[in-house]
C-alpha cells in the first residue's frame, strides 16, 4: 500500500495542531481480550460483508424520501479502509478495490452519487449519505493516492454545494431532526478540503455552522455554552419522533459535534471548540449512564438521573458508538485524560456489551436490566442495521487510540490491551511499546519500552479516574499516580526497560442520583451484572431484595473459567465471573455487564441495580 496522502502540499492546513496523534493502525497490534474482538469483527463482520448487496442501491436509484439505504456502503467501507492497514490484507485490499470502483461507476455525468431518483437534497437522509459516501472514498484516497478518487470525491462536494443551493433553503432545513443528519456532513467537507487543498469545501463547512443561528437554525453553538442540559436545547419531541422538529436525536447530534472538531482544526475558532467541550460536559453530566452510554427512543432523556427506571429501546448501540468518536476528538485535540477515561468506561461496557461474541452483529438497544435483542436483521431491505454498520468503524479505532504520540514529543498510553505498538517520535526514532497484562480482568500492567536508539522523552500513563493513588515502578525509580490524570515520566529510555504498575481492582458502589434503594456495582472499569444463566435460583430481573450488598463492605472473587457447575451451557461465552457475598452472607454469582445477556433473548436476563443493605446519600456518578 502506498503510504496515506501528506496535506504539506495543499493550500487547506489545520491551524490547531492536535495534543495527541493517532498511532497508525499499520503501526499497532492488539492481543488479549480487544485484540480477539478486533480480529473477529474483521472476519465476520467486516470482510464478510457482501459488496454487492450495498452497492446496488446507489446502481437502482429507487429509494424513496425516507428510506436511509445510502449510508451503508460509507459506514462499512470506512471500517474496511480501516481494517486493510490493520491487516495488509490481500483480501481486504481486493474488496476495497471492488468496492471502490463499484461506487465510482455509479456517479452520474453531474457528480451525484446517492440513491435517490432525482438526487434530490430534500429527501430526508440523502446529505447523510453523501457524508458516508464521502468518508469512504476519503479513507481510500488516503491510503491509495489514486487521483480518481479524490476526483470523485472533489465531483461529490460540489454537486453538493450546488444543489443545496438549487433547493433555495439553508442545508439546515433539508432533511430530518432539525437538519442535524444533513448538517453532519461537515465532517467529510473539512477532509475533503485539507487532501484536495480547495477552499470552497472548507467555506461551504463554515457556512453551514454559521447559518445554524440563523432563527429556524439548530444553533449548536450557542445552546451548547448557555444551556443547562442536552433535552433544554429543544422543545420536548412530538409523539411522532421522525420529523424535522425533533432535536433531541442523540447519534446525528454527536455526529455534527464532531465535525465541528473537524472545523476547529482547520480554523482555529476558539468558541466552536469551547461548545464541543460544554456539550461533552452537559452529555456527562445528564445523559451517560453507568455502564458509559445513554438514550432511550435513540434520543437523549436526561438518562443519568433516570437510569434506574424502565426506558423503551434504552441506550441504543449508535449512542455509545458515537460517544467514543467524540471522546476520541476531544482526546486529540486537548490531551486530557477525562476523555480517555469516558472512552475506556463505553468501550467495556456499553460498547462491547453491543456485540455478538463472534464479532458477526450488534445489539440496537442495551438495556441495563432486562434483556438484549438483535432486532432489525433487515433494515430498509439491507441484510443489517445501522448499529451493525458502526459497529466496526468503532472497533477499529482501539488499536489507534491504545497508545499515542503527542505533540511535545513523547507518548501516552491510554488503554491497557496486550499488544505491540510502533511510535514514532518527533526526532523519527521508533519507540516500540510492548505490553503485558490481561487488564481489566487483573489490574497488574507491564510496558516494554524499546526505543530504537537510546532517548530523553516523556512518557505518560493514564491513571483512570475510578483508580486509586497508584505506584509505577521503572527499575529502581518509584513515581505516584494520581487518578484522572496522566502520570508524566521524562527520562532517557533505552530498550530494556520496563514500567510496572498495578491498579487497585477492589469493587466500588455506583450510586445514582434521584434513589437510594438502587445502586450499581463496578471493578475497574467494569460494570457488573447479575445473570439469569448463573443464578437460576433467582428471579430475575426483579428479586432485587435477594441482591442486598452492603456497600461498605464488599467482597468479590475472580472465578475460574469453569465456576458455578449449575450455570447453563450458554454461559461459555461470558468474559468475567465473580462471587459476590451478599448482606445475607450468601453468594452471588455476577458478571461483567458485556457478557450478560450475549445469548440476546430471555435465557440471560440480567440487571445492573443491587438494593444497598442500609439507605445510602446520592451522589453524582
Amino acid at each position: 500500500m502506498k503510504p496515506s496522502i501528506s496535506t504539506s502540499l495543499t493550500s487547506v492546513k489545520d491551524t490547531v495542531p492536535d495534543a495527541f496523534e493517532l498511532l497508525p493502525l499499520a503501526k499497532a497490534k492488539l492481543r488479549g481480550f480487544a485484540g480477539r474482538r478486533l480480529d473477529l469483527t474483521i472476519k465476520n463482520r467486516i470482510l464478510a460483508q457482501d459488496a454487492d448487496e450495498l452497492l446496488q442501491p446507489f446502481r437502482d436509484k429507487t429509494d424513496t424520501r425516507e428510506t436511509w439505504r445510502c449510508e451503508f456502503w460509507g459506514k462499512w467501507f470506512t471500517s474496511l479502509a480501516d481494517a486493510l492497514i490493520y491487516t495488509d490484507s490481500p483480501e481486504a485490499k481486493k474488496l476495497a478495490d471492488y468496492a471502490v470502483r463499484g461506487l465510482l461507476a455509479t456517479q452520474s455525468p453531474d457528480g451525484y452519487i446517492g440513491t435517490q431518483p432525482d438526487a434530490s437534497v430534500e429527501a430526508n437522509w440523502d446529505i447523510w449519505g453523501r457524508k458516508y459516501s464521502l468518508l469512504g472514498l476519503l479513507a481510500y484516497y488516503e491510503i491509495t493516492g489514486e487521483p480518481a478518487i479524490l476526483e470523485g470525491a472533489k465531483r461529490l462536494g460540489d454537486h453538493l454545494i450546488k444543489a443545496v443551493a438549487a433547493s433555495g433553503k439553508p442545508l439546515h432545513r433539508l432533511g430530518l431532526y432539525r437538519g442535524m443528519p444533513s448538517s453532519s456532513v461537515l465532517e467529510p467537507l473539512v477532509k475533503l478540503a485539507r487532501l484536495s487543498g480547495e477552499k470552497r469545501f472548507l467555506d461551504f463547512a463554515m457556512q453551514i455552522v454559521e447559518a445554524w443561528k440563523k432563527p429556524d437554525g439548530p444553533d449548536l453553538i450557542g445552546k451548547a455554552l448557555a444551556t443547562g442540559s442536552v433535552t433544554a436545547f429543544f422543545p420536548q419531541p412530538p409523539a411522532e419522533w421522525w420529523v424535522w422538529e425533533n432535536g433531541w436525536k442523540a447519534y446525528e447530534i454527536m455526529s455534527c459535534y464532531e465535525g465541528v472538531c473537524e472545523l476547529y482544526r482547520s480554523t482555529g475558532k476558539q468558541r466552536w471548540l469551547d461548545a464541543v467541550l460544554a456539550f461533552h460536559a452537559l452529555l456527562s453530566k445528564h445523559e451517560m449512564m453507568i455502564v458509559g452510554s445513554g438514550s432511550a427512543m435513540e434520543c437523549w432523556c436526561d438518562g443519568a438521573h433516570h437510569q434506574t427506571e424502565t426506558f423503551e429501546r434504552p441506550i441504543e448501540s449508535c449512542t455509545a458508538m458515537l460517544w467514543i468518536k467524540l471522546c476520541a476528538q476531544l482526546l486529540r485535540i486537548t490531551g486530557e485524560s477525562r476523555y480517555a477515561d469516558d472512552m475506556e468506561l463505553s468501550f467495556y461496557n456499553a460498547f462491547f456489551g453491543s456485540m455478538a461474541p463472534d464479532g458477526s452483529w450488534y445489539a440496537r438497544h442495551n438495556p441495563l436490566e432486562g434483556f438484549r435483542d438483535p432486532e432489525e436483521r433487515h433494515q430498509v431491505g439491507i441484510k443489517q442495521n445501522c448499529c451493525v454498520a458502526n459497529g466496526p468503524r468503532v472497533m477499529m479505532m482501539f488499536p489507534a487510540l491504545a497508545v499515542m504520540t503527542n505533540r511535545d514529543g513523547g507518548v501516552a498510553i491510554n488503554f491497557f490491551s496486550a499488544g505491540t505498538f510502533n511510535a514514532t517520535l518527533a526526532s523519527g526514532n521508533v519507540v516500540t511499546i510492548e505490553q503485558e497484562t490481561n487488564y481489566p480482568v487483573g489490574g497488574a500492567v507491564a510496558v516494554h519500552v524499546t526505543p530504537a536508539r537510546a532517548e530523553e522523552f516523556a512518557l505518560a500513563i493514564r491513571i483512570p479516574r475510578w483508580a486509586k493513588p497508584t505506584t509505577v515502578r521503572v527499575g529502581s525509580e518509584t513515581y505516584l499516580g494520581t487518578p484522572g490524570t496522566y502520570l508524566s515520566i521524562r527520562r532517557t529510555w533505552q530498550a530494556g526497560d520496563v514500567i510496572a504498575f498495578e491498579f487497585d481492582m477492589a469493587p466500588r458502589v455506583l450510586l445514582v442520583e434521584g434513589t437510594s434503594k438502587k445502586c450499581g456495582l463496578a471493578r475497574g472499569p467494569i460494570v457488573l451484572a447479575v445473570d439469569a444463566r448463573l443464578n437460576p435460583q433467582i428471579a430475575l430481573p426483579t428479586a432485587r431484595e435477594e441482591m442486598r450488598i452492603h456497600p461498605h463492605d464488599l467482597s468479590l472473587t475472580l472465578c475460574a473459567s469453569d465456576a458455578n457447575s449449575k450455570a447453563s451451557s450458554s454461559a461459555n461465552d461470558i468474559w468475567m465471573r465473580f462471587k459476590l457475598r451478599l448482606a445475607s452472607g450468601r453468594e452471588l454469582t455476577v458478571c461483567d455487564y458485556a457478557s450478560a445477556g450475549n445469548t440476546w433473548d430471555t435465557r440471560s436476563s440480567y440487571t445492573v441495580w443491587f438494593e444497598p443493605a442500609k439507605p445510602t446519600a446520592t451522589t453524582n456518578r
